[in-house]
């Protein structure tokens, strides 16, 4: 992939960026087993900085919250798996990160669209020294029962849940890492 930045700016304290091209990738796979190329657009999108520490992002990007087990963008795929959004991220407030989207189309790593209207909403605070809490709801809403999963709508669902996660320091060279989470 090819990795060259253009587009941003700053004034009066407020910063655009307009088509990031290092995160504007065009990918050549070759699929062995299908016996095709795909070709994707991973990432293009407009990100403005607003007010204190926060995002405000539209446009196709990559998500990935807590330990990527609900909403990530599969970086171990050879096309990875993006996300037609609007996002927003604060971190105006302490040690608590804001993460919110409204997500309304899906490029999976099969390179198909998907079209749905979801939201997403994840909150961490940070305990310094002893771990990270964070609290989400997932609202998954795939609008087409024929690209969501084996039956119609498969794929829909709402999870909501917490995460704990943190880690202790026993020695310069070791560190023991915890975390607890319940989804429903």
């Amino acid at each position: 992939s090819q990795n060259s930045r253009k587009g941003r700016w700053t004034a009066c304290g407020w910063s655009w960026s307009l088509l990031s091209f290092a995160d504007v990738q065009k990918r050549l796979v070759e699929n062995k087993a299908e016996e095709q190329n795909d070709e994707e657009i991973n990432q293009a999108w407009l990100s403005w900085d607003t007010i204190g520490s926060t995002t405000l992002k539209g446009g196709r990007q990559k998500l990935a919250y807590d330990n990527q087990r609900f909403v990530s963008w599969c970086a171990f795929r050879q096309l990875e798996q993006t996300f037609d959004s609007v996002t927003l991220l604060s971190k105006a407030i302490g040690n608590l990160d804001l993460n919110a989207a409204y997500v309304w189309n899906v490029l999976n790593v099969k390179n198909q669209e998907a079209s749905m209207q979801t939201p997403l909403l994840n909150l961490k605070y940070l305990f310094p020294g002893v771990g990270a809490l964070s609290g989400y709801g997932y609202w998954l809403d795939y609008s087409d029962p024929d690209t969501s999963g084996s039956s119609p709508f498969a794929y829909s669902s709402q999870t909501y849940g917490l995460r704990f996660a943190g880690k202790a320091e026993v020695s310069e060279t070791f560190d023991v890492l915890y975390e607890a989470e319940y989804a429903n």
